[in-house]
C-alpha cells in the first residue's frame, strides 16, 4: 500500500473516532478528547511520511488551523457545546451538532496534512493561515462518520494509552 492510501485510511479511522468522542455529554471534556484524537492522527500520519513529530509544535499548528475556521465554520459546534450545559434537551441537540463538526474538522485536518506531507512538507514548513481556505473546502465536503471508516479498525483500537499519549498536557 502506498503512503497516501495508508495515511488516508488513518484519516478515515480518526474521523469516526472523533465523532464518537464528540458524543461525550460532558462539555470541555469532549473537546479535549477530539483534540487528542486529532493529535494521534497527525502523529500516525507523520510516522508514515517519516516526518518528526514534536507534540507542542503540532498542538500549536492544530490550534492555529482549526481556530482559524472557528468564526465561520464552528458556530454550530460552539452552539452545540453550549447546549451541553443545558440538561436534557440541550444535550440531545448537542449530540446532533458536535459529532458532525468533530468529524468534519478531523477529516479536513487529516487531508490537509496528507497533502502537505505528500509535497515533502514537514510540520516546520506548514503554514496554517495559508491552509485555511483548503480547510473550509474539506469541511464542506467531509463525509459523515462513515461505516467504512472503521473497516479494518474499530474505535476500541484507539486505546487508553494512545488517548493518554495524545491528550494535551495541563498547564
Amino acid at each position: 500500500m502506498d503512503k497516501q492510501a495508508e495515511a488516508l485510511k488513518i484519516v478515515n479511522y480518526h474521523v469516526g473516532a472523533s465523532a464518537v468522542v464528540g458524543c461525550v455529554p460532558a462539555p470541555v471534556i469532549d473537546m479535549i478528547g477530539i483534540t487528542a484524537v486529532q493529535l494521534n492522527m497527525l502523529r500516525k500520519i507523520s510516522e508514515i511520511y517519516e516526518v518528526p513529530f514534536t507534540r507542542n509544535i503540532v498542538k500549536s499548528l492544530l490550534s492555529a488551523l482549526v481556530g482559524g475556521v472557528a468564526p465561520t465554520k464552528a458556530a454550530a459546534g460552539a452552539a452545540g457545546l453550549a447546549l451541553k450545559f443545558i440538561p436534557g434537551a440541550g444535550t440531545v441537540v448537542a449530540l446532533a451538532t458536535v459529532p458532525a463538526l468533530a468529524s468534519a474538522t478531523t477529516y479536513a485536518v487529516g487531508r490537509i496534512f496528507v497533502e502537505h506531507f505528500e509535497s515533502q512538507g514537514t510540520f516546520l514548513t506548514f503554514r496554517p493561515i495559508a491552509a485555511r481556505e483548503k480547510m473550509h473546502e474539506y469541511m464542506d465536503t467531509a463525509p459523515a462518520a462513515r461505516a467504512d471508516a472503521t473497516e479494518e479498525a474499530t474505535v476500541a483500537e484507539f486505546t487508553e494509552a494512545e488517548a493518554a499519549e495524545a491528550t494535551p498536557a495541563s498547564a
